[in-house]
């Protein structure tokens, strides 16, 4: 058959994107007033049972004027493994970091110590995770705030407190 020229085609093509499901990755830990000298973090965790690449994922702030886009060519999160994106490499020194960390190329989301919004939105431009938090210096310098439950279902999960880890923070590990 030679098609149907001069007629309105009967087949239409749609695109498909890879999608991501809600809290897949999440936001599990963020250091917004991190120990003097150290950049500001935050932690995510590919809580799914499928790698994750991350090309395409940003981070905001509240104001959405500074977007952070994670990576600019694919990086794989595997399952239950953290990732912590930094504003410099810094984090990695201080908390003796050898993997699992990634320093933007572009520029890092200003996190204001007195409160704000952090999102995680996917590729698809999908909020897939997001947490605030209210002002205020944490009881000792440079605590980072930890989701306390990494289970969507569970009716802790925006549940977020100061680490109580002895170094602060626990950037690459399960929270305190």
């Amino acid at each position: 058959d030679g098609g149907t020229p001069g007629r309105k085609n009967s087949v239409s093509v749609t695109a498909v994107l890879q999608g991501y499901e809600i809290h897949c990755v999440i936001l599990t830990e963020v250091a917004y007033d991190p120990p003097h000298g150290i950049g500001e973090w935050v932690e995510i965790l590919n809580r799914s049972s499928e790698p994750v690449n991350l090309l395409g994922w940003t981070l905001e702030d509240a104001d959405s004027t500074r977007i952070t886009t994670i990576v600019r060519s694919p990086v794989i999160l595997l399952p239950r493994n953290y990732m912590v994106v930094a504003e410099d490499s810094t984090v990695a020194e201080y908390y003796g970091l050898t993997g699992g960390f990634i320093v933007p190329a572009d520029v890092f989301i200003s996190l204001n110590n007195k409160g704000d919004t952090v999102r995680l939105r996917a590729p698809s431009g999908q909020i897939n995770d997001e947490m605030s938090y209210t002002g205020g210096t944490p009881p000792v310098e440079g605590l980072s705030l930890e989701r306390q439950n990494e289970d969507p279902e569970s009716p802790y999960f925006n549940r977020w407190g100061f680490s109580s880890a002895p170094e602060g923070a626990t950037p690459g590990h399960k929270s305190s």
